[in-house]
């Protein structure tokens, strides 16, 4: 079959102590060591990056500010 195009599931975002902790699952053939990008209205997150790990889990934390935007 043809070659699908990653999907992430299982995203979460939690607040915990003044951090923000961002995670979830990328589904792919080939999972592990993919980048994801963050990208949105919240500054601490935006741009940032994480990368899988073998099973395409990924975590980033930030410091939080008081501003809440969209991720």
């Amino acid at each position: 079959g043809a070659n699908k195009p990653p999907v992430i599931s299982n995203f979460t975002g939690v607040l915990n102590n003044g951090m923000w902790m961002f995670s979830g699952t990328v589904q792919d053939e080939a999972a592990g060591g993919l980048t994801v990008t963050f990208a949105g209205s919240y500054p601490p997150a935006s741009g940032q990056s994480a990368t899988t790990n073998a099973n395409g889990q990924f975590t980033l934390t930030v410091t939080a500010n008081g501003g809440f935007g969209e991720v």
